[in-house]
């Protein structure tokens, strides 16, 4: 699952990761290779973020020449889907059109949103994808007004504590400086919220 905002032209996005990261250990969590997210190789402060750490996300992690020279709306359209959907139906990870997974194409200031059908829309305000997407919604405009890490923090919560399943450990991404924050748990996400909310 993936949720993103688009606050004062800033993009801020997370994962859940749990299905990447199940019995490893913390360093092996924040390995690079081991989280389905990835740098675009020549084009700076741009990223993919995918919902699932599936074959696919590797197939097309290390694909060269899967981007144009600039990324944009029309780029997107007309090379990056028809280069993914040649790559990966190659390999016959593409069944009834649909390739299992979604993603998010960004950088600090742009994002765009890859569904399974390899349906484009491009980030505005926020967005959010995977098993209920109504609750994180709910959720993103309940928490406006508090800091963006604070609000997809709280929305995985949320998820967390109405599904009854564990999201966590959730990677948070910040495009602007190439970062990543991993909120561990259920219960360390409310308590770093707790903190940087203490008095608001």
């Amino acid at each position: 699952m993936v949720i993103a905002l688009k606050e004062n032209n800033k993009v801020y996005a997370a994962v859940s990761a749990n299905a990447a990261l199940v019995n490893m250990s913390r360093k092996d969590m924040v390995l690079d290779d081991n989280l389905p997210i990835w740098k675009i190789p020549g084009h700076k402060g741009w990223y993919v973020m995918c919902t699932k750490l599936l074959p696919m996300v590797d197939v097309l992690r290390y694909t060269d020449g899967l981007f144009a020279k600039e990324i944009t709306h029309q780029s997107l359209i007309r090379y990056t889907i028809p280069r993914m959907k040649e790559v990966l139906g190659e390999r016959g990870l593409i069944k009834e059109k649909n390739w299992a997974n979604t993603a998010l194409i960004f950088s600090a200031e742009k994002a765009y949103v890859l569904d399974a059908y390899f349906c484009l829309s491009e980030l505005y305000e926020m967005e959010t994808n995977g098993v209920q997407f109504e609750i994180t919604r709910g959720s993103l405009e309940f928490t406006k007004g508090l800091p963006p890490k604070v609000r997809l923090r709280e929305a995985f919560v949320a998820v967390n504590e109405s599904r009854g399943k564990d999201v966590f450990p959730v990677v948070c991404m910040d495009a602007e400086s190439g970062k990543k924050e991993i909120w561990w748990s259920y219960e360390d996400a409310v308590s770093k919220t707790q903190k940087e909310t203490a008095g608001k």
